[in-house]
């Protein structure tokens, strides 16, 4: 459909906020390691400085540490002096249920961008986040929750989602602030690049 966007106009104005919303194993962490690949070409500046936090230990995390990237397991008092010092932070499933989460959002610098990863739409996350990314297993009250926030009509929106994520691991990405007028809605940013890289080049 011609209103779904895709890559060729596509750019990240850092600094901003991206809240990516999706059932476990639907491709979000993987969708953030394919972002932080090709961050030189999709955005306007690649950060100094990332740091991840996430709750597991796995083969991503150990790639994203070669590659430069600081990872956290978990979330505490410590963590938000770290979080002061980066230029991008990402929350892998970690912040939905913190006690930590308004400090975070309180402390924010202007220069500092958040990617909040989660299963469920976070409100609190999604009245700051530029954009959102939807992957697949998105609940119906959190897409009726998008539709009245955006505001799109909800039958346009399910109809969009329903296209964009109709093969495994696609996705549809909702740009709030695009144009003065309405979101814009995009079904891919990657560039054809081989699909199953899964590192992040220096």
């Amino acid at each position: 459909m011609s209103y779904l966007h895709t890559v060729h106009d596509f750019k990240i104005n850092f600094p901003t906020n991206i809240h990516i919303v999706g059932e476990q194993n639907s491709g979000k962490s993987y969708f953030v390691i394919k972002l932080l690949n090709e961050i030189s070409v999709l955005a306007n500046y690649r950060p100094l400085g990332v740091l991840y936090f996430t709750n597991k230990n796995d083969e991503n995390t150990q790639m994203l540490e070669k590659s430069g990237v600081k990872v956290k397991i978990g979330i505490d008092e410590d963590a938000i002096g770290h979080v002061l010092s980066e230029n991008l932070v990402i929350f892998d499933d970690v912040i939905e249920n913190s006690i930590h989460f308004e400090k975070l959002l309180r402390l924010r610098r202007y220069s500092t961008s958040y990617i909040i990863i989660s299963k469920n739409i976070i409100k609190r996350a999604f009245d700051c986040s530029s954009d959102i990314v939807l992957m697949r297993g998105v609940e119906a009250q959190d897409m009726e929750f998008m539709s009245e926030k955006l505001p799109l009509r909800l039958s346009y929106l399910n109809d969009a989602y329903k296209i964009a994520t109709s093969l495994k691991y696609n996705y549809l990405m909702i740009m709030r602030y695009a144009t003065k007028y309405s979101p814009v809605l995009r079904v891919n940013i990657f560039y054809e690049r081989d699909m199953d890289e899964k590192y992040i080049k220096s």
